[in-house]
Parts: C-alpha cells; structure tokens; sequence
C-alpha cells in the first residue's frame, strides 16, 4: 500500500508531465503544499461555505421551514434585517452577548498570562499542575455544567454554605438571579473550562523568550515584575493578539455553557444571541429570522475585530 508522500509525489509528476514543464524547487515546495490543502479545502467549503450562504440566501427570504420546495419560499429583500433590528428581544440579547463578552476576553487573558508566567518559572510539580489546568479543556460541558450546577445550588451548595459561614446571610443567587449575576456565574465556568488552551499556548510562547534577555535585567537590577512588563509583555504581544481574536469568538459561541448550565433563564436573563438565534430557528420554526439575526452576529463580531486588528499595530511587537 502506498504511504502519503508517495501519492503525492505520483499526483506532483502526473502534473508536471502534463504540464511538460519543470518547476523549481520552491515551485514544487507550493505545490506540495497546495494538494495537502486540497482536503482543508473540501472540508472547509462543505461544512462552512455553502452553510453560510444559505444562511445568508435565508436572510433575503420568508422560509420558516427547511424545505426543498423553492416554490414555496419568498424573496423579501430587507424586511427580515429591519424586523430583527426591531425586536426588542433580539436587542437585549445582543446586549447580554456584549456583557458576556467584556467579562470572558479580559479575564480569560489575563488570568492566562499571569498563571503561564508562574508555571514557566521554577517551581515544584509544574508538569502535574500543568495537566491539572488544562484537564478542564478536555472534560465535557455537559458534566462540567452538571458539577458546577451543584456548586452554585442557592440553598445547599457549598459555596453559598462557605458564605453563610462567613456571616453572609443572602448570598448571590448565582444561578437564579438576575442578569448582573447569573452571567458572571456563567462566564466562570466557560473560564475555568476554556483556560487550559490559553494558558498552555502563553506558556509555550514564553518558553521560546531568550534566556538572556532576563539574565541581563537581572544585572541590571531588575525585579520580577519589572521583568514581567518590560520583557515578557512585549514579546507575549503577537500571542496575545491572536488570543484576543480566539477569546473574541469563543465568547461570541457560549451556546453550550450557557444551554446546560440555565437554559437561558431565569426567564430571559441569561439568553445570549446564539441561545435567542437557536429559538428562533428550532422551537419558533422562524429560520429566516434565525438566519438574519446570525448574519447580524457575523457583522458584530466583524466590526469588533476589525477595530481590534486596526488598533493591534500600536502595542503588537514582532
């Protein structure tokens, strides 16, 4: 059976004999590199492509159901974008998206960088402490939501039981409460599930900061934090750039942490744009108006990126 490399190289002379040319080396490098593209590709084009333009064609038109009979469907221009944007509903999940967004980036990125930088230092059991961090990434939401669920109970979870051993007699309602508290208490659970990716891509960028650069601080009378900010800081900027950008999205996709820890209650206090969108389509059977309101989520986080990418290139060193 033939392996990889020599499918490709067979794949590579088939095209050149075509071609009745020879390419140079750096030619046949792009090549080789194109076909390992080829099935990116494919994928890519399949399962995200063509669902983002019905989704985008859906926006333009009056189908509620998924249906195969284009008879049965009706182009409405714009009247689907200028309904959403109406809808009060649809204004405050946007609104409890952008608060679920402002807590989740800065925390998650901070905390990231502050703990990666003290498990990049020498310390006892970094190895077992790394894995205990990134564990969380690996274990599934849905266990995850279940324990944490108990944690948060109002009456017998031993958070609020530690709390009113302390002499709070009310303590938050964490779960159940309103909006001010029941999205912080989400946002620490996707923190605590997601933080393991941020923290090991920080730790291995710091791994890779020449040694040098911190032995002559030290020479210089450098202390740790003057360290941190003057050497680590800057050469973290392109990580932390990128990690931005994937906090951003990760914040904006909260749909599973947010469905099995509340389900979007209590009432609507904690329905996030991707829980109201998810409705919308599959317990109202109003796709057209689904697929708006995710053509509105694409262009929000579009703008937010956009003004992020544009102002990066004052503090981003590389």
């Amino acid at each position: 059976m033939e392996s990889n490399s020599e499918q490709l190289n067979k794949m590579r002379a088939k095209f050149l004999k075509k071609n009745n040319r020879t390419l140079s080396l750096e030619q046949k490098e792009a090549l080789t590199g194109y076909l390992f593209m080829v099935p990116y590709l494919i994928g890519f084009i399949i399962f995200q492509g063509l669902p983002f333009l019905l989704t985008l064609i859906t926006s333009f038109t009056d189908m509620r159901f998924i249906t195969l009979d284009i008879s049965k469907i009706r182009f409405v221009g714009l009247d689907n974008f200028l309904s959403v944007i109406r809808d009060r509903d649809f204004l405050m999940a946007v609104v409890r998206t952008l608060y679920y967004m402002a807590l989740y980036v800065p925390i998650t990125i901070i905390t990231s960088i502050v703990i990666a930088y003290f498990i990049n230092t020498k310390i006892y059991l970094k190895n077992m402490i790394r894995t205990l961090l990134f564990l969380p990434f690996v274990t599934n939401i849905v266990a995850v939501a279940m324990v944490w669920s108990l944690l948060y109970d109002y009456l017998d979870g031993p958070i609020n039981m530690f709390l009113r051993r302390l002499g709070i007699e009310n303590p938050p309602m964490w779960l159940i409460g309103d909006m001010p508290v029941v999205i912080p208490s989400i946002v620490i659970v996707a923190i605590w599930n997601g933080i393991g990716l941020f923290f090991v891509t920080y730790l291995a960028a710091l791994q890779g900061i020449p040694k040098e650069l911190y032995e002559a601080a030290e020479i210089d009378g450098a202390n740790e934090v003057q360290k941190f900010f003057a050497i680590s800081i800057p050469y973290l900027s392109p990580t932390t750039f990128f990690l931005i950008i994937t906090a951003i999205i990760t914040s904006m996709q909260n749909f599973a942490v947010v469905q099995t820890l509340t389900g979007g209650g209590p009432g609507n206090e904690s329905t996030t744009l991707s829980l109201y969108t998810y409705a919308q389509a599959f317990q109202y059977n109003r796709m057209h108006i689904a697929a708006t309101q995710s053509v509105y989520m694409l262009l929000m986080l579009a703008v937010i990126t956009a003004f992020y990418w544009k102002g990066q290139k004052k503090w981003t060193y590389y």
